[in-house]
């Protein structure tokens, strides 16, 4: 019975054809699953090296020297951000607190710094003034100054004196003067005298009074002047008691100007620290940014690093994160290193974030969800210069955890601080010899007669 093409494509035939060939693919994988053992050939053991490859971890990772690169800046409280000389070269070794930079306010910072030590010398050597009291020729001459306004006392009271028995005569011969001037007139309205004998009396009269005034503004004068001589005498007085003794209110304000003077002074060395630029820690200078000269940019004035001990930053999957432990071993390769290097896991990071080193094969996945960590290598010197470089990392997550592992100059706990990153130790620019001396000399590895704190603007640990 032929089979029409309308029956082939009507919608039961095809739902029943397609059961059956479901029904068919079912009962044969029922026959795979159930069929007996013995048919099945023996599994083939894996050989030591493959064992090795599937206890391995492995991942990209890139070269970074311990505690990262160090971004030195301009100090943010300098009102001016132009570098005035650069006082080390790029490769050059640097001790922590060495100056890096001088930027160009230094010379009127230092300028200030000197004028308020100046000024401190001068306030210790008037309390100690103070307190010596005054010299005892000093005393000798205020106590002659007042025996000397005693005895222009005693000359004035004389003339005074003098001076007042002057008036009294004067005023006894005008009163006499008045009475014959009384009489004469009284004779002159009898027609007894001449009108010339009357204009006598009446002008020796007129001059007596005259004379009368004169001499009581003489007496007036000269008790003036005594009053002010009195007074010099009691300040004469005044001033031998005051440097004779040494007060306690004169201490107390040469102390102040004392403490003043330290301020000022601590305010201007705390300004010149930040016009030196030092060294956050001992290490390589990897580039500098910014010349003599020159404005500070967004990228700072140089890069510094601690070269001698260089670590791997390896981005692992996170599929793969909870079998990475502390003190695992790691092997560093690389087409750019002659050999290997070894190293140990030295810290495991705390969150999951994109690739950072991306692999040169077009079908890797850019958008990998990964954690850092970081292997501190046993052997920085053939990486010392490879800042950046990027690795292949292989963890072996079955090899014997070591929980102390080697630096590459000492020891290097792993546990607690494994990177071993130092702080910055305590100081000032005064310790740098920076406020005793002019200028710095350009020098690629000056070194600095102590350790001072850096009074520049850092970015510790970030990438350049």
């Amino acid at each position: 019975m032929a089979i029409s093409s309308r029956t082939l494509r009507s919608p039961g035939f095809i739902i029943a054809t397609l059961s059956a060939v479901s029904l068919g693919i079912v009962g044969f994988g029922l026959f795979l699953m159930l069929r007996p053992s013995s048919t099945v050939g023996p599994t083939e053991e894996p050989t030591t090296e493959e064992a090795i490859e599937k206890r391995k971890i492995s991942a990209l990772g890139r070269i970074e020297p311990q505690g990262g690169i160090y971004n030195v800046a301009a100090p943010s409280a300098l009102s001016s951000s132009r570098v005035l000389r650069i006082l080390v070269q790029e490769g050059a070794q640097v001790q922590q607190g060495q100056p890096l930079a001088v930027m160009d306010s230094y010379e009127q910072l230092r300028a200030s710094a000197i004028q308020s030590e100046a000024q401190l010398m001068e306030a210790q050597s008037n309390l100690e003034q103070v307190k010596a009291g005054a010299k005892v020729g000093e005393i000798q001459a205020e106590v002659a100054a007042a025996a000397a306004s005693q005895a222009n006392i005693r000359s004035q009271i004389a003339e005074v004196d003098a001076k007042a028995a002057s008036a009294a005569v004067i005023e006894a011969e005008l009163r006499k003067a008045q009475v014959d001037l009384n009489r004469y007139q009284n004779l002159y309205k009898d027609g007894a005298i001449s009108e010339s004998d009357f204009e006598v009396r009446q002008l020796t009269f007129i001059t007596k009074q005259r004379e009368l005034d004169e001499a009581l503004r003489q007496l007036d004068s000269a008790r003036s002047e005594l009053e002010a001589i009195a007074k010099r005498f009691e300040q004469a007085e005044q001033q031998v008691v005051s440097v004779s003794e040494v007060r306690p209110e004169d201490v107390r304000r040469a102390e102040a100007g004392i403490q003043s003077a330290l301020a000022n002074l601590a305010r201007a060395k705390a300004e010149l620290d930040q016009a030196a630029v030092l060294a956050p820690i001992e290490g390589q200078v990897l580039e500098i940014h910014t010349s003599n000269g020159e404005a500070v940019g967004d990228d700072g004035i140089l890069d510094l690093a601690r070269t001698d001990r260089m670590t791997v930053v390896a981005e692992i999957y996170e599929t793969d994160i909870r079998d990475v432990k502390v003190g695992q071993l790691a092997k560093v390769t690389s087409p750019a290193l002659a050999t290997s290097l070894q190293g140990r896991v030295a810290q495991v990071g705390l969150k999951i974030d994109k690739k950072d080193v991306l692999d040169t094969d077009p079908a890797a996945d850019t958008d990998a969800r990964v954690v850092e960590v970081t292997v501190l290598l046993e052997n920085s010197t053939p990486v010392a210069n490879l800042t950046n470089l990027q690795v292949n990392v292989a963890i072996d997550t079955a090899a014997p955890i070591l929980r102390s592992g080697p630096g590459p100059n000492d020891s290097t706990a792993v546990q607690g601080n494994p990177l071993g990153q130092p702080g910055l130790s305590s100081g000032g620019l005064q310790n740098n010899g920076l406020l005793d001396s002019p200028l710095p000399s350009d020098s690629g590895n000056e070194q600095p007669e102590s350790e001072g704190d850096n009074s520049a603007e850092v970015s510790g640990g970030s990438e350049s």
